[in-house]
């Protein structure tokens, strides 16, 4: 059984999960729910962009586990400044007329190593607690009480949502449009925490309700 490799897959599939969800809940939101073209192309490309950022701190943190040792200050250092070529071909990837991106270190440094710190913590609370053959879902089980495992993805979340508010700052556009851009970014904001609320209580149930996903 490949642990990481799963554990990689359910990042992946709550990403999307998430991602779906706060689109839903964009919808929702008057005219803001149906966002510029280069706006739908930003943000498909930045989930893509979350889950690669995912697997290296995950594959990391796992490598960490196998050695017999903690994340410490020194690899999350590490592993911020891995972060950043993904984000380098990111910018690649978002290649749309009049937009322009520059991301500023300085402004999101503590809330991504934040979340690279509870990311790494919780692969290696479930590769701890995870017996060979049995699926995922009875490591966070043992590893974690209920309300435990919903702290931690709420803070997960909560964190990959400040980050993304903060960086919509980041973004400027040519033309009459930066005002619908800033308009737009508080609506996402709020719309991806009432998203990851939903996630975060549905994922638990799932897990503790005894209905545990696919």
């Amino acid at each position: 059984m490949d642990k990481v490799a799963i554990l990689c897959s359910r990042d992946s599939m709550i990403m999307h999960d998430f991602s779906k969800l706060s689109l839903e809940q964009l919808k929702n939101r008057s005219f803001l729910g149906m966002p510029l073209p280069f706006l739908r192309t930003y943000m498909n490309a930045n989930v893509g962009k979350e889950i690669d950022k995912d697997r290296l701190i995950i594959e990391y943190a796992a490598a960490l586990f196998q050695e017999g040792r903690m994340c410490c200050d020194y690899d999350i250092g590490e592993m911020f400044e891995m972060t950043k070529q993904v984000d380098k071909a990111f910018l690649r990837q978002v290649n749309v007329p009049s937009l322009s991106i520059t991301i500023r270190y300085e402004d999101i440094a503590s809330i991504r190593k934040s979340r690279i710190d509870c990311l790494s913590r919780s692969v290696h609370d479930l590769l701890g607690h995870w017996k060979d053959d049995l699926p995922v879902e009875d490591a966070v089980r043992a590893a974690y009480r209920e309300q435990d495992f919903h702290d931690v993805i709420t803070e997960i979340l909560h964190l990959y949502n400040q980050e993304t508010r903060q960086l919509s700052n980041s973004i400027r556009v040519f033309g009459p449009f930066q005002m619908a851009v800033d308009v737009f970014a508080g609506a996402l904001y709020r719309a991806m925490e009432q998203a990851a609320e939903e996630l975060t209580a549905a994922y638990t149930r799932a897990i503790y309700g005894g209905r545990a996903r696919a």
